[in-house]
Parts: C-alpha cells; sequence; structure tokens
C-alpha cells in the first residue's frame, strides 16, 4: 500500500508519514491566517497536478510553520493522553472505529499526529537550510 513521504535537506521522514496529509490541511484550514492559507492552496494545487513528488518552497515552509504547529497542539489536546502515534494510530481503528485506509489517508487523528510530527521537523529545517520540503510518493 503506497503513501506520501516527507524529506527535507538532511531530514527524512518515518515510513510514509505524510500519508494523511489531506487531513492535516483539511484540519489546519480554520486555524490558518491568510498566507497559511495560500500556502495550502498553492500545496493543493501542486498536488493536484503532481505525478510523484511535489516541493514545498522555503518561503511557504516558514509561513506554514506557525499554522502546523498551532494544529499539532489541536491533535495533542484531541488524542490526550497518548503522545506516541503509533498507540494514536491503532486507535484511530480501535476506539474510533475507522477504516484502515480511511484512517492513513487523512481521517485519522493518530495518522494526521504522525504526519504533523514529520512535516514540522521538515518545515523547521527548510527554514533553517533554504531547502525545500519534498512530498513524494510510491
Amino acid at each position: 500500500m503506497g503513501g506520501i513521504y516527507i524529506s527535507c535537506g538532511t531530514f527524512s521522514g518515518k515510513d510514509k508519514s505524510g500519508s494523511a496529509l489531506s487531513g492535516v490541511l483539511a484540519g489546519m484550514q480554520a486555524i490558518a491566517d491568510t498566507g497559511a492559507l495560500a500556502a495550502m492552496a498553492r500545496l493543493d494545487a501542486n498536488l493536484e497536478v503532481a505525478s510523484s513528488y511535489v516541493l514545498i518552497a522555503p518561503d511557504d515552509a516558514a509561513t506554514l510553520l506557525p499554522c502546523l504547529r498551532r494544529y499539532r497542539t489541536e491533535l495533542e489536546q484531541l488524542i490526550a493522553p497518548i503522545r506516541d502515534p503509533f498507540v494514536a494510530m491503532q486507535n484511530d481503528e480501535m476506539v474510533d472505529g475507522l477504516d484502515f485506509g480511511e484512517a492513513k489517508y487523512g481521517k485519522g487523528k493518530g495518522w494526521q499526529y504522525y504526519c504533523v510530527l514529520d512535516l514540522e521537523q521538515a518545515l523547521v529545517i527548510s527554514s533553517a537550510e533554504g531547502q525545500p520540503v519534498v512530498l513524494h510518493w510510491d
């Protein structure tokens, strides 16, 4: 089963950690400022036409980072007291009753948390190193 991988410069995310990206972007919509909304719109547009990868420019990474951090805090409150994304991912299925595929591709809060942790790290590195974040899939 395929998935989305996250990398940036010296950072390579965990296995398929970006798979819940659509759920993360949807969750961020409600708390995003104008700049973050514009960066998310560019990312969505690029995802629509991409065949195997998408780049997030360093400027967009810097713009998205504060919003993503706020969303991580929201997720942590929702899955509290769990801070282990793998336990939270199991709860997506066992507690919330989601199908594995639904959970993995955006509906699961555990999968979203897994995604947010690596995406946040990639955005931080992008800002520090001036490298684009790479989202690629198989």
